[in-house]
């Protein structure tokens, strides 16, 4: 975990070599795919994903799949493209019925809300209290993702519901 936290592929390599498991968690239930993503490293997360690190595992504490750890570490575009590459479910939710969309729109990363949309995530998903990704992004003063998401509702002919 540390290794891949610290971008140390050749480290990590060895590791499996000799037998390491992606299926060990942290006291939290975070896994190797999530350290890697807490890093940011993305030649160490794209390796273990090809080595066959399970993708789409929660956390125990907050429900997070590594895509929606991504989300709420502000990760960056490349590590959602990644993550979505090897299967990981864009509209998986958190223990709070937030997804990855909902989190990256909160936290204003532009990069990571635009990788989620090509990606197919859900524009219409709404929060426990009503709210559309769209009022999230407007109600917290997100201008980037706000003309996003206006220009996105305007090319599909959408509208938020």
């Amino acid at each position: 975990m540390l290794a891949a936290f610290y971008g140390k592929l050749e480290f990590v390599k060895e590791l499996r070599a000799n037998n390491a498991s992606y299926d060990l968690t942290d006291k939290t239930g975070m896994t190797v795919v999530h350290y890697a993503v807490d890093g940011g490293n993305a030649d160490v997360l794209q390796w273990i994903l090809l080595d066959g690190a399970e993708i789409n595992k929660k956390d125990s504490l907050n429900g997070w799949t590594p895509l929606l750890r991504a989300a709420s570490v502000n990760a960056s575009g490349e590590i959602a493209r990644i993550l979505l590459k090897y299967g990981a479910k864009v509209d998986a939710l958190d223990k709070e019925n937030k997804n990855a969309l909902l989190i990256s729109t909160v936290n204003g990363n532009l990069a990571f809300v635009k990788t989620l949309i090509q990606h197919g995530a859900n524009f219409n998903t709404k929060n426990n209290f009503g709210k559309s990704v769209y009022d999230l992004a407007v109600s917290m003063d997100r201008k980037a993702i706000v003309k996003f998401y206006e220009e996105y509702m305007q090319e599909h002919n959408l509208k938020v519901y």
